[in-house]
């Protein structure tokens, strides 16, 4: 069931086209990216974070696919946070390039996981 957001009278939003950036990056499904412009699905044929399995608490996938989506993820934020500062240096830029490497290195791991 999508996520929806119920609104004056009987029609809602469904915020799952709101939204469709992480979801792009998975590779799996396609998504409608200029909608209301108009309804065409766009797809990669690749990914670039795993796609989700069952989300329970007993499933070792979900916790496998989670770990390796926080670990492209949180580095590339954390990068993206720290050269948001008005003077880098040298010091700074080298964290920035190793966070970029983590994060590349787990969507490399992604990547090679069957769709």
């Amino acid at each position: 069931m999508r996520s929806q957001i119920p609104l004056q009278g009987n029609s809602t939003v469904d915020l799952s086209k709101f939204v469709p950036h992480r979801l792009i990056l998975v590779g799996v499904t396609a998504l409608p990216l200029q909608w209301p412009i108009t309804s065409n699905v766009f797809k990669l044929p690749f990914g670039l974070l795993p796609s989700a399995g069952k989300p329970s608490l007993s499933n070792y996938y979900f916790y496998y696919n989670l770990g390796i989506e926080m670990g492209a993820l949180v580095p590339l934020s954390c990068g993206l946070l720290i050269s948001q500062y008005k003077r880098l240096s040298v010091w700074r830029w080298g964290i920035i390039s190793l966070l970029l490497s983590v994060s590349a290195y787990f969507m490399y791991w992604a990547y090679g996981l069957s769709r």
